[in-house]
């Protein structure tokens, strides 16, 4: 039996391999801080500019933010980057 190949089978773009850096998570101190303040995670929404759903997935650790919102959740802790956001365990051990 002969297969032949799909007309469209040419367009249909192959996966691409992950990027190095994408498998790394990060870890964040940003639920910690916040309930140190007594603030919701709607009130940390409207001093980063952003909704609560994103400020739940940050502190869930489902979403990374971008470089620009990162220093803007550091500037409104008063913490370094590297304070609140980390690599996940073993992320350094497996570089090294």
């Amino acid at each position: 039996m002969h297969l032949q190949t799909q007309p469209w089978a040419a367009f249909v773009r192959p996966p691409r391999p992950p990027h190095p850096f994408e498998e790394e998570a990060m870890q964040n101190r940003i639920r910690e801080l916040r309930q140190q303040r007594g603030w919701s995670q709607a009130e940390l929404a409207e001093k980063l500019g952003v909704s609560r759903q994103t400020v739940i997935a940050i502190e869930k650790g489902r979403y990374d933010p971008s470089l620009p919102l990162a220093f803007k959740i550091a500037r409104v802790f008063g913490e370094p980057i590297e304070a609140i956001f980390t690599p996940e365990e073993g992320e350094d051990a497996a570089r090294a």
